[in-house]
Formats: C-alpha cells, sequence, structure tokens
C-alpha cells in the first residue's frame, strides 16, 4: 500500500492528465497514447533525479509502454498512468533511492533537459561555480560512474525507447539522443548494445 502522500500525489496527478487532451483531436485514443507515453517517461525521469537507478527507472517505463501500446480504451490508460505513478511512488519508497546532493542533481537534471546537444563537464561545472575536476569527483563517487559513462549510459537507453516505442527514424534519434550524425550514433549504438538501432528495430518488429 502507498502512504497517504503518495496516494493523494497519484490520485492528483491522474486527475490532471485526465484533462490533457487537445479538444479538437480526431483519434482521441492514439493521441491520449501519445501523450501518456510521454507522460510516463517524464515520470521515470523525475525518479531518476530523486535518485532511482537509470536502468530500474527505464525498464519500468519500458514494461508500461508496451502495456500502453496494447490499450483499447482510454479507461485501459487510465488505469496504467495511475499504476505507474503507484509503482514509482513504491520504487522510490522502498528501494531507498540514493539522495544526491545539489551538484550531482543538477547535472542530471541538465542532461535530461538538454540531451540532443553536446553536453559538457566543464560546461555544467562552469554553471555550478565550481571546477570541472571537483564536480567530476562528487559526481563519481556518488552515482558510483563517471560523468561520461553516466551520459552515455542514458543517452543509450532513450535512444533504444524511441527506436522501440516511437516512429522517428534512426537518424533522428540519433539527433534526438546527442549525435552528430546517424553514423556516429549507429556505431556507440552497436558498441552499447552489440546490435545497430536499424537491426534492433527490425528484431523487435518481427516479436509483435
Amino acid at each position: 500500500m502507498l502512504d497517504g502522500p503518495s496516494q493523494i500525489l497519484a490520485e492528483y496527478l491522474l486527475h490532471t492528465f485526465e484533462y490533457n487532451i487537445p479538444e479538437l483531436a480526431r483519434d482521441t485514443l492514439r493521441v491520449r497514447k501519445n501523450l501518456t507515453c510521454t507522460f510516463l517517461s517524464a515520470i521515470a525521469k523525475t525518479a531518476i533525479e530523486l535518485g532511482l537507478d537509470v536502468i530500474r527507472s527505464f525498464t519500468i517505463n519500458d514494461l508500461f509502454l508496451v502495456s500502453i501500446e496494447n490499450a483499447k480504451s482510454e479507461e485501459e490508460l487510465n488505469n496504467l498512468v495511475f499504476d505507474a505513478i503507484c509503482r514509482y511512488s513504491q520504487e522510490l519508497k522502498f528501494h531507498k533511492p540514493k539522495i544526491y546532493n545539489k551538484y550531482v542533481r543538477f547535472c542530471m537534471t541538465y542532461i535530461s533537459n538538454n540531451l540532443s546537444k553536446p553536453i559538457k563537464l566543464a560546461e555544467i561545472a562552469e554553471k555550478l561555480e565550481i571546477s570541472p575536476e571537483h564536480l567530476s569527483r562528487v559526481f563519481t563517487a556518488e552515482v558510483g560512474k563517471s560523468f561520461s559513462e553516466y551520459l552515455m549510459e542514458y543517452r543509450m537507453i532513450e535512444a533504444r525507447r524511441l527506436i522501440l516505442f516511437s516512429q522517428e527514424t534512426c537518424g533522428a534519434i540519433g539527433l534526438l539522443t546527442g549525435f552528430s550524425s546517424e553514423s556516429h550514433f549507429s556505431k556507440a549504438f552497436s558498441n552499447y548494445w552489440g546490435t545497430t538501432p536499424q537491426k534492433l528495430r527490425l528484431w523487435e518488429g518481427r516479436l509483435k
């Protein structure tokens, strides 16, 4: 069971979400699915900023995205939104995610909000008015991986999610996740996941 504040938060967010549908949309269910996917991705990213492990957060998100695509009614989607909020609330409550300091939280938020752009540790350090060396040490000590490792992991997990659950081309996904060219993106993706973006999309399409 959720505690009182978590239950209230879940109900409030669901109530807010129900009225976020464009009035003139023709395919209401498709629009609702798209909004639900966007909404749940925002929840996943917020959970990461609150200390939930990146892979765990996006793995949960992927499971819900599959259910969203299979949903047959708006009522099913409403229930999925509520279930997702409850699931993330439970994860944050029972798995006791690490509470990062303000510098690390700033880095994570900055990465989430600027993923399509080149991201340099030195530029973030300048915004925080601390040295890059100090920020690098703090980040690695708290997160357990270097800033560059975390950034690549975040880019790759988000890229995989977009390949599996969006209609964007692989080239567009590369740009959305911060790569300057499709060839650079494909090489990085292959090194991380052991397959190309195109092959992953083709393989997953055959399984559906």
